[in-house]
C-alpha cells in the first residue's frame, strides 16, 4: 500500500529500497516496477514518473546495484513529485 503513490519521505524511501532489493530477485523487481508504473500512471497521469521507472528497469537489467538503483530513482521522483 505504500507504493500506491510516489513516496515523499526520504527515510521511508531508503527503507523500502532496502526491503525490495533484499527480498526480491531481479526479475521480481522488474515485475514490481511494471506494476508500480501501472498504479502510478492510473493515480497521477504523470509521464515523468513512468519514464523514471523505465530508467529503473534499465538499471536493474544492466545489473547495476539494485538497492542503489531503487534509492536513486525514488529520491529523484520524490524531488519531482512534491
Amino acid at each position: 500500500s505504500k507504493l500506491n503513490y510516489p513516496i515523499k519521505n526520504s527515510l521511508e524511501i531508503l527503507e523500502i529500497s532496502k526491503l525490495i532489493s533484499e527480498q526480491l530477485e531481479i526479475y521480481q523487481q522488474i515485475y514490481l516496477v511494471n506494476f508500480i508504473q501501472i498504479i502510478w500512471w492510473r493515480n497521477t497521469k504523470n509521464i515523468t514518473l513512468v519514464k523514471k521507472l523505465e530508467k529503473l528497469k534499465y538499471y536493474l537489467r544492466k545489473n547495476i546495484h539494485p538497492r542503489l538503483a531503487w534509492e536513486i530513482t525514488f529520491l529523484q521522483i520524490s524531488m519531482v513529485y512534491k
